[in-house]
């Protein structure tokens, strides 16, 4: 069994030989905040000896500073240049009162210092930014830049790191996004792009062209979480190529006074999606599929006779039946309703809005065709999944290879989109026999106590719960998000790069060694506590992997024993998403399409 590493940090502080080396200054504003992109945070990195700066909350930031004489001094007369200093304070702070976080973030952002043309790094605002020219986006017409993506890296208050992408939108590009007329364009901090092709702050009287840190709507930029393609240039654009990077450098500058690593889990269990269990789900979605009568609805109407007519094609391909095309929806059958893009019903009636009392699913015309297969599998999958809802009964999986002989029941809370911000907790109970029946708890509800209002109290206050189990004795298991995720042999992988050969990543004895946390399920146990993540499915893995296997916790509710291990094999499914598993058991999304289908849900 192979160790896999988690983003929960592993380090050594030397604080007395950090405190020979370094002084630090804590930067207060009394009462009031400081303004929305105070230049207090930037102003500091002007003066020699300041190496590092890092916003801490609302009304301060610490500063790191080379070992000297009037630092302090120095640090006041940088600060005399913004108009806010007449409302700070700088008391003074020894390096050992400063918390293991604060100190490992100042020591990071040092690193704002050492850009290479492979990666750049710059400490702006406080933060600790790497740029790649990868991630650069221009306009198609005149190749001017639109938009330069980064990655912010953070240590969080568990003494996790964090990984975040941060986009800066150029502001010939404000109609593209959506400002509230409380924080109006004008409000943000404007930036420029530097020689070094890093944002820096835009200086008072330039006329260079000014990047607000903003997304367009609907266009969120993503940066790969791991990409293992042929070359390690694939490897060191992803998230996980630059945090090997990042860590590197760090223990490098350092040595001896500072070192960083990822705490590892040796002891687990593991449930790997194999061969068998794909051919099994296949057989049973096509028994699931058999005798259904598939309708491929046109709401389009002009210009899309021939993308209904290829999508037919792609559907009885999929399946083995071929859907008749129309414009009015089967009541009984599947329904898939071909539309244009949601931005394009702003003035018009939206069919997306429709209350169907049908089983309908989406899919928007256009596009390249050879995608399509994929997406339409995935259609495919809601729409059964949508009519079991309607017949509250499962038949994408056989319930009974789970061994519950009683009743298990599935919690969440859902927010309305209303004005009141109200919530609604919805639970779905399966039966041993594979039936199901649904229940919605009011938070009103106070004189109607029962096992699911006790349920609903676990949520009240608590938004790392992301949703509960209940057996048919009333005991429940908790499911909660955590800061962590998992981290792949990133260290081991950029060794790998370096030797002359082609690299086996992806193959069984590879995934065991390179990869061991980003691949298929496993539950473990540590500090006394039970988590489990969902990884990607190791057999037939792409090269690139899009998003972090987060971790969540299993806690037991009132001594409740853990029973969420036999619930493993219920994310163990490709039907939630396509040829992906599933983070929380199947159940969780059969109530969530329940919610969707009776209730105006907040997006």
């Amino acid at each position: 069994m192979t160790p896999f590493k988690t983003n929960a940090l592993k380090y050594n502080l030397d604080r007395k030989a950090i405190a020979k080396k370094y002084d630090v200054f804590l930067v207060k504003k009394d009462a009031k905040r400081f303004n929305r992109g105070t230049m207090c945070l930037d102003v500091p990195l002007m003066e020699k000896r300041v190496c590092a700066v890092r916003f801490d909350c609302e009304n301060t930031f610490y500063v790191l500073m080379d070992k000297g004489d009037g630092n302090k001094t120095l640090l006041l007369n940088a600060l005399k240049q913004t108009d806010e200093i007449d409302k700070i304070c700088i008391p003074s702070v020894r390096i050992s009162d400063v918390n293991d976080r604060t100190l490992i973030q100042l020591l990071l952002n040092t690193l704002g210092t050492s850009s290479n043309e492979r990666l750049r790094i710059n400490n702006l605002t406080g933060h600790l930014y790497c740029y790649k020219s990868d991630w650069l986006k221009k306009n198609a017409k005149e190749g001017l830049i639109e938009q330069v993506s980064c990655l912010e890296i953070l240590v969080t208050k568990d003494l996790c790191l964090n990984i975040s992408v941060r986009t800066f939108t150029s502001g010939k590009c404000k109609n593209q996004i959506i400002f509230s007329p409380k924080h109006p364009y004008e409000s943000y901090p404007k930036y420029v792009l530097s020689r070094f092709q890093t944002m820096a702050r835009k200086p008072k009287n330039s006329t260079e062209e000014e990047f607000i840190q903003r997304q367009k709507f609907h266009n969120k930029y993503n940066i790969p979480f791991l990409n293992i393609g042929k070359d390690k240039e694939s490897f060191e654009s992803s998230k996980m190529g630059v945090v090997a990077d990042i860590i590197q450098r760090f223990n490098d500058r350092f040595g001896d006074l500072a070192h960083l690593d990822f705490d590892e889990i040796s002891e687990y269990k593991s449930l790997e999606r194999t061969r068998a269990c794909i051919n099994e789900d296949k057989s049973i979605r096509t028994a699931a599929l058999d005798g259904m009568n598939i309708r491929i609805i046109d709401l389009v109407k002009e210009n899309s006779g021939e993308y209904c007519t290829k999508a037919q094609e792609v559907v009885e391909n999929l399946c083995g039946i071929k859907p008749t095309i129309g414009v009015n929806k089967s009541k009984d059958g599947l329904n898939i309703c071909v539309v244009l893009e949601k931005e394009k019903y702003k003035d018009v009636e939206d069919p997306y809005s429709k209350n169907y009392d049908a089983t309908v699913q989406h899919i928007t015309i256009g596009g390249d065709f050879k995608n399509k297969s994929a997406q339409l599998k995935s259609v495919l999958n809601e729409l059964v999944i949508k009519h079991d809802v309607r017949n509250k009964k499962l038949s994408l999986y056989d319930w009974t290879k789970t061994g519950f002989q009683n009743d298990v029941s599935f919690g969440m809370k859902f927010d309305l989109d209303d004005e009141n911000e109200k919530q609604i907790y919805c639970f779905v109970t399966i039966h041993p026999n594979g039936s199901f029946d649904f229940v919605k708890k009011d938070p009103t509800d106070l004189f109607d106590y029962d096992d699911y209002t006790k349920c609903t109290e676990i949520f009240a206050g608590n938004d790392d719960v992301c949703g509960i189990v209940m057996n048919h004795k009333g005991e429940i298991n908790v499911i909660r998000n955590t800061d962590w995720f998992t981290i792949p042999e990133i260290f081991k992988i950029r060794e790998e790069y370096e030797k002359e050969r082609v690299h086996e990543f992806r193959s069984k004895v590879g995934r065991e060694e390179f990869l061991p946390g980003v691949t298929d399920i496993k539950m473990f146990e540590k500090d006394g506590s039970i988590y489990y993540f969902v990884g990607t499915v190791g057999l037939g893995m792409q090269t690139s992997v899009a998003n972090a296997a987060n971790i969540r916790r299993i806690e037991p509710y009132d001594d409740a024993p853990i029973f969420f291990e036999q619930l493993l094999p219920l994310m163990n499914v490709d039907f939630v998403h396509n040829e992906r598993l599933t983070v929380r058991p199947f159940p969780f999304k059969y109530l969530t399409e329940w919610a969707r289908m009776n209730f105006d849900l907040k997006e």
